[in-house]
């Protein structure tokens, strides 16, 4: 009969760390390379990782966890149920296709639910293309804090697909309904994995291109497209880590 896996064997596994684990406010991200980024943000800076690579630290006085998952549905689920820190603030943040003709290369958008199109949710009880939600509360916060920055962003339903190039093919699309604000690869695993470990999640992608604009992940930007998303990049560390701080008065709620 096969042993059961404890908590703390799957974090020495994926993390590289025991069973004390205690950040109460985890940022997810999907870049390893960007983590030195992170690194000279932080203070005390502790870096940890195995299968997925990341950093401890302190932020603006409170104590934080940086995970760099890789991209796709699976690793940021495999990432979250490797950290599963009950009741924690989860914020996941990457970049998406923007379908809605609201938005513009470099917008926001934060999704209060996500389409299942990839195979790890449903491995969590969810059927194919049902949607699953986010924390309603930390994603208000999220939004609020992303507004308040005079950042524009949009909350709504996105599509969680498992690679960028199922746009290509022929019935992809009579999957993504009208409701469906963007494509991304990983909010639904993302929401799912948070609800089975019972950490708080809640995402923020920014736009780096808009498929159905007839201008698809793979074409020229404009110059001033190029400018917006050169800046986007390069204030999401110290974007992130805000956004992920702010949230922290929400812990009192629990």
């Amino acid at each position: 009969m096969p042993q059961q896996v404890t908590t703390p064997k799957i974090r020495s596994h994926y993390l590289g760390v025991d069973a004390n684990l205690s950040s109460s406010l985890v940022l997810f991200i999907k870049r390893e390379k960007r983590l030195p980024e992170y690194e000279r943000l932080l203070s005390s800076p502790k870096p940890m990782g195995a299968v997925f690579t990341g950093l401890t630290g302190k932020y603006q006085g409170h104590s934080v966890l940086v995970l760099a998952t890789g991209v796709g549905p699976g690793q940021i689920g495999d990432a979250v149920l490797a950290v599963n820190l009950c009741d924690s603030i989860a914020l996941y943040s990457g970049t998406c296709g923007g379908l809605s003709e609201e938005l513009a290369i470099g917008d926001f958008v934060c999704p209060t639910w996500a389409v299942c199109g990839d195979g790890f949710s449903m491995f969590h009880g969810c059927n194919p293309f049902e949607t699953v939600a986010s924390d309603p509360t930390v994603a208000l916060g999220v939004r609020n804090w992303l507004r308040s920055s005079h950042l524009p962003c949009k909350a709504g339903t996105t599509f969680t697909t498992c690679t960028v190039v199922s746009e290509a093919e022929p019935n992809f699309w009579d999957h993504v309904t009208a409701q469906c604000l963007a494509i991304e690869m990983g909010a639904a695993a993302f929401f799912a994995a948070c609800q089975t470990t019972g950490m708080r999640g809640a995402a923020m992608f920014w736009v780096t291109d808009l498929p159905l604009h007839g201008a698809s992940f793979f074409d020229a930007l404009t110059t001033e497209q190029t400018e917006v998303k050169e800046n986007r990049y390069g204030i999401m560390p110290r974007l992130e880590l805000d956004t992920l701080v702010s949230l922290a008065p929400l812990r009192t709620e629990l």
